[in-house]
């Protein structure tokens, strides 16, 4: 009876541990785009550069625009989530960190004018197709909280005469000065969360040391 009074509140707490653990947090989702582009990196000037974005959030922070299935996000300072970034690495040049908020934009809106959906990167809250862009019939449905692709893009080429061209970086202001740039492939994919992973293998160990330092037997008397 001592033993099993102790143990099963002791067992409790652990499990309500390991319950938290595993609703620490929804489901992280990292946004991966790659293309070319022409422009600037602080004082690097570069001429139809491959370029990869890499932009990681959680699908918690992902949101409905309007009624046709359109979803979009933000990244990094201020309107982004807790801990969301976005870099960008392009060839030959240092990977550069955005330091200033900015946004990832599937437009479904764009199907019946255009053909395809079209899926905007770049300054929040701005003009479109953004810092770059691109339509593909395969983004037809998608919603950014789920993963999806690859996706390439498909004509027409859209450049950015339009949307914000210069976005903050750690290395420099990020400029896009040709039509030539746009998206050529996009994807997503759910990653594995290490903090939650962590919390709840020491949950785990918690519930394990709990068991051998309780008392084998009860006492006598």
């Amino acid at each position: 009876m001592y033993q099993g009074a102790i143990l099963r509140p002791a067992l409790a707490v652990a499990m309500l541990w390991i319950g938290l653990a595993a609703t620490a947090t929804g489901a992280p989702i990292r946004y991966t785009i790659t293309g070319s582009a022409t422009g600037s990196l602080g004082t690097a000037a570069f001429e139809n550069r491959a370029f990869t974005l890499v932009l990681e959030t959680d699908s918690e922070w992902v949101s409905d625009w309007g009624a046709d299935g359109s979803s979009y996000t933000f990244f990094g300072f201020g309107l982004g989530a807790p801990g969301s970034y976005a870099t960008i690495a392009l060839d030959g040049l240092p990977v550069a960190t955005f330091t200033q908020a900015v946004e990832l934009f599937l437009a479904q809106g764009y199907l019946s004018a255009y053909g395809n959906p079209m899926l905007s990167f770049g300054q929040g809250n701005s003009g479109l197709p953004g810092w770059a862009g691109m339509l593909a019939s395969g983004l037809a449905g998608v919603h950014l909280n789920t993963p999806a692709g690859p996706v390439t893009s498909a004509p027409p080429l859209l450049c950015t005469s339009t949307g914000p061209r210069n976005l903050q970086t750690d290395m420099g202001v990020l400029r896009n000065t040709g039509c030539d740039s746009r998206l050529l492939t996009y994807s997503s994919t759910i990653v594995p969360v290490p903090g939650a992973a962590w919390l709840f293998g020491s949950a785990l160990v918690l519930a394990g040391c709990l068991r051998r330092r309780l008392p084998r037997h009860a006492p006598a008397g």
